[in-house]
């Protein structure tokens, strides 16, 4: 869509805030827009919703940035933006109020709403509070900024005004989403729903599903919240919905406690089925604890996820487990990977050598065995097994068609999120931070040559014949 006219475009600029108005053609709602952090790797961040937003002129428009990402802490131009939101609204005689805005501008648009009580609050994965001190250090994501603004006390959250003014939406995909989620039901807070197989971003989500276009009418034409939770696909929040089931066995997952995960992730399959691909990743992680590797290995369900790593030559190591990621430097996998290498230039004899980081502490399962099996036929042999993986493991390799295949096993569970109460919630069994290829080096036959007596004598340390 085209970009409004200068004239229609009134910018401001407060301190450490900034943003721009546009006028709506019947002037009846204003909605104001929070900004989150954005591309982290980027000196400010863009303006949340603008596509979807400028699609709407039926209505008001404020587009606001934190500049220095401060979750709308930082005080040096936060009155003056509060008292322009003010202005423009009731100068242009508005009579209905929006705050829209995601992770940070989700908290933004909680925050100003404790001053502007008369508006509606739509909020996307908001933590509670950033107060990370008391509540813990994964409610954020990005925290660096908020780290560096040292504003967290105080910064609690407040039911503020008529609780039904309220729609939070939570994903399921992160982990801290989910327990910011639980922290919210237990402080009371009212219109919390959850999106099945949403993302942190929950707009983008909504993009992804071609939902936000229909979102955004709903939002603008102030339909009813449960009507615009539809729109998103989501479902009132509860103590036994499939997300919160999904955090709990996560925990029994990391005790060692298989039979009660089970039971949660049960439950929550229950509910969503196979509408959430986090939940199917952690049933698959949690059957790969328990079941058989090579039987395992042989299944014909959804596709694992997959990561890829680069090797020399032309080389790649291609990885499929519940819980697959490469960043460039190390592979995170679950409790069984399949891995399939492809060689362009095979050679017989080709051998791999795969080297492991090793853990210090040991994760809450202990050192279990890491197993490697290889194919053999049409199945699998055990090639290696050692109970702590400190030194490289390396195998012969069966090469068919430039691809050798072998399997990875070690039935445990990790995630910094459930270990130390940090954002980083990747699950993982291993990590596989090398891979070099080699060659099984022959050794020469023994060569018989006579001695002075013309009898042979054997090289390489073998004994001479009997003369008996």
């Amino acid at each position: 869509m085209a970009e409004p006219v200068a004239d229609e475009r009134e910018e401001f600029v407060f301190g450490d805030y900034d943003g721009y108005f546009l006028p709506g053609e019947e002037s009846e709602h204003l909605v104001v827009i929070f900004s989150g952090v954005g591309d982290p790797k980027a000196p400010v961040p863009t303006h949340d919703f603008r596509r979807s937003m400028l699609r709407q002129p039926q209505v008001g428009r404020i587009f606001l940035r934190d500049l220095k990402r401060s979750w709308y802490q930082n005080p040096n131009g936060r009155d003056a933006l509060l008292r322009r939101i003010r202005q423009i609204y009731r100068g242009r005689e508005f009579r209905a109020l929006t705050l829209l805005g995601v992770s940070m501008g989700a908290y933004g648009a909680l925050w100003f709403a404790q001053e502007l009580r008369n508006a509606r609050v739509v909020a996307m994965s908001p933590p509670p509070s950033l107060d990370l001190e008391r509540h813990g250090a994964f409610m954020v994501h990005n925290r660096q900024w908020l780290l560096e603004n040292q504003a967290t006390a105080g910064t609690d959250l407040r039911i503020v005004g008529n609780p039904a003014r309220y729609l939070i939406l939570y994903g399921d995909e992160s982990a801290t989403d989910i327990a910011n989620m639980r922290l919210m039901m237990q402080g009371g807070w009212p219109g919390l729903y959850v999106c099945p197989g949403a993302e942190h971003n929950i707009g983008s989500y909504l993009i992804q599903q071609g939902r936000l276009h229909d979102f955004a009418g709903r939002l603008c034409a102030r339909e009813p919240f449960e009507a615009m939770a539809a729109a998103a696909g989501a479902y009132p929040a509860f103590d036994h919905c499939h997300s919160l089931q999904m955090l709990r066995a996560r925990g029994h997952l990391y005790r060692g406690e298989m039979a009660e995960a089970g039971i949660c992730l049960d439950d929550a399959k229950a509910a969503v089925g196979t509408r959430s691909p986090a939940l199917t990743r952690l049933t698959l992680f949690a059957r790969h604890l328990g079941d058989d590797p090579i039987v395992a290995a042989k299944e014909q369900g959804p596709p694992w996820p997959e990561a890829v790593m680069p090797l020399n030559a032309g080389a790649g190591l291609h990885l499929e487990s519940a819980s697959a990621r490469y960043g460039g430097r190390i592979a995170t996998l679950g409790p069984l990977a399949r891995a399939r290498l492809s060689l362009p230039e095979a050679e017989e004899g080709q051998t791999v050598t795969l080297h492991f980081e090793v853990e210090t502490p040991p994760l809450q399962s202990g050192n279990v065995p890491l197993s490697v099996f290889t194919e053999e036929g049409a199945g699998w042999r055990l090639a290696s097994r050692q109970e702590t993986p400190a030194q490289p493991i390396s195998l012969p390799l069966t090469i068919r068609g430039g691809q050798a295949r072998f399997l990875l096993h070690c039935p445990r569970f990790y995630s910094d999120f459930d270990a130390q109460g940090t954002e980083r919630s990747q699950l993982w069994a291993m990590k596989l931070r090398k891979v070099s290829l080699g060659r099984v080096e022959k050794k020469p036959r023994p060569s018989a040559m006579p001695d002075a007596h013309g009898q042979a004598a054997f090289s390489e340390g073998g004994q001479a014949p009997s003369s008996a």
